[in-house]
Formats: C-alpha cells, sequence, structure tokens
C-alpha cells in the first residue's frame, strides 16, 4: 500500500505541476493579448485625437486653431507617458516629437501665419497616419520586451 500511495502522490504532484504549467502558459497568452490591445488602443487613440483636432480646425466657429485644441493633444501626450506601461517608445518619441514642433507655439500663432498653420495641419496629419499604419502593425516586439521585463523582474 506504500507504494500505491507513494505512486498516488507522485501523480498529484505532476498534476498540479501540469496544471500550474497550463496555469502560466494561459496567464502568458492572456497577458500578451492584453498588453497588444492596449498597445494598438494608444495608437488608435493618437490618430483619432489629430483626426479630430484637424476637423475641429476646419469647421470651428471660426476658422482657425484654438488654444483649446492645442492643449487636448499636450493633455493627450502627457496622459499617454504615464499610460504607457508596455513601452511603446516608437509612440512616445513620435507624440515628444509632436509637443517640440507642433505645440511649442501658440494657437495665436498659428492663426496668424497660413504658412505655420499649414505646417500644423500637415503634421498632424502626418502623426495621425503614422499612428494609424503603427496601429495596424503587430506589437510583438513591444509584447516581448514586455514579456522579458517580467521575467527579469520575476528573477531578481
Amino acid at each position: 500500500t506504500d507504494l500505491i500511495t507513494l505512486g498516488e502522490q507522485q501523480s498529484i504532484v505532476n498534476a498540479r505541476q501540469e496544471a500550474a504549467r497550463s496555469a502560466a502558459d494561459k496567464i502568458s497568452q492572456d497577458t500578451d493579448k492584453f498588453v497588444a490591445d492596449c498597445v494598438a488602443t494608444m495608437r488608435q487613440e493618437t490618430a483619432q485625437i489629430c483626426n479630430e483636432m484637424l476637423e475641429s480646425m476646419k469647421g470651428g466657429k471660426t476658422d482657425g486653431v484654438h488654444q483649446k485644441t492645442l492643449n487636448r493633444l499636450m493633455a493627450f501626450i502627457n496622459q499617454f507617458k504615464s499610460l504607457n506601461f508596455a513601452g511603446d517608445h516608437e509612440l512616445e518619441n513620435m507624440l515628444e516629437h509632436a509637443r517640440k514642433e507642433l505645440l511649442s507655439k501658440t494657437a495665436e500663432h498659428y492663426r496668424d501665419n497660413s504658412g505655420a498653420q499649414g505646417q500644423l495641419r500637415q503634421g498632424l496629419k502626418q502623426l495621425a497616419d503614422a499612428a494609424r499604419d503603427m496601429a495596424q502593425a503587430s506589437p510583438r516586439e513591444i509584447v516581448e520586451r514586455f514579456g522579458q521585463m517580467g521575467v527579469r523582474r520575476m528573477a531578481a
């Protein structure tokens, strides 16, 4: 009976180990999907806010650029930085570039300068197009890097 009990115990240990491996695989897959979905959503949101800004500039009560419109992108960039837990450095760099190039001027400057306003429109369109393309691309590299961060933290 001791051999049967030992055999049963080994089966229980093996079953527990298999259940733990299976659970770990499921958690890893679900985490990867969650991170990929978050990256795609933030990229889509970037494209959407740029498109909404362009529409606002076209169809506002008074034609042109309003500080509220520029502030909206600034707030989005700040929010993105705090939500970028996945480490989407490519989008973060693009948004930082937009901050420096597009948001360093006031709405009044853009309203008074048609050339600058054209540059703002072009910059917003380029950012929207790039973010939309990135949202449709595979975030595999970001997901893998995110998974590696977790491994290092768990091992430390």
